[in-house]
């Protein structure tokens, strides 16, 4: 069950769907809502990923925070597709591997290869315009 930002902001929308929930995923829903990064720590990762000159701010923290939550999702979501395809229900834990191969497929898919090939060309016409690139 997908739900989209603009579903969530509508009290009719998600009293609908939560009501058709069944327990275990009202709990995980629950769940997710109620999950977070501490900000401490990132605000730890991201002091030692920007220069000095340039103050972490609480909305930062935020913001950050709430990307990595997302990205999170992102990979138990894609880790649980490979496990089905596997064969393994969703009632097991994910095996770590699973969570390598989605951080690959999320890497993979953030930057696409330019054309159907993973080198650009260094001769030959260009692949994409100089307009696609704005």
């Amino acid at each position: 069950m997908d739900l989209s930002f603009e579903d969530e902001r509508r009290p009719e929308v998600m009293s609908a769907r939560l009501a058709t929930m069944s327990p275990e995923e009202l709990d995980r829903y629950e769940t997710y809502r109620r999950s977070h990064l501490p900000r401490i720590e990132v605000g730890k990762l991201l002091r030692d990923l920007i220069p000095a000159e340039h103050p972490v701010t609480p909305e930062m923290l935020v913001v950050v925070s709430g990307l990595a939550k997302l990205y999170v999702g992102d990979l138990v979501r894609i880790a649980r597709e490979n496990m089905r395809e596997s064969g393994i229900d969703d009632a097991h834990p994910i095996p770590p591997q699973y969570y390598i191969v989605a951080a690959r497929r999320l890497a993979r898919e953030a930057s696409p290869c330019v054309g159907d090939h993973a080198r650009p060309r260094l001769t030959g016409p260009p692949v994409i315009s100089n307009n696609e690139l704005l």
